[in-house]
């Protein structure tokens, strides 16, 4: 391992020693955003807006717009954001190390890759 990646690695939002293995026990379909509306409906009226539009405004709320029908590996997702990196860039960007390389996504892109 090169010393950019070991103090690379210091910059991790999830710290190596908090990871858990996640296994791949099937494709998921977008059914699971379907729950994701219904909680959020069930939140009292005064906060609905508020947790809808911070969760919209989250990475994962690209997936909301998403076709229903498309594929989904919670997997690789899984694998992408133990290597994401705290950064004091744009908000709406995301950075990860893959290998020896910082990459940075725009959470449209990454919602677009994923």
């Amino acid at each position: 391992m090169t010393e950019m990646t070991s103090s690379m690695k210091e910059l991790l939002k999830t710290a190596e020693e908090d990871w858990f293995k996640g296994k791949l026990t099937r494709h998921d379909h977008f059914e699971a955003l379907v729950r994701v509306d219904d909680a959020l409906n069930l939140v009292p009226e005064e906060f609905a807006v508020q947790d809808r539009r911070r969760f919209m405004a989250s990475y994962f709320g690209h997936f909301m717009s998403m076709h229903r029908e498309l594929k989904f590996s919670d997997g690789v997702i899984h694998q992408l954001l133990l290597w994401e990196l705290d950064h004091d860039g744009p908000t709406d960007e995301m950075r990860f190390l893959l290998g020896n390389h910082v990459v940075r996504f725009l959470k449209v892109e990454f919602s677009l890759i994923t």
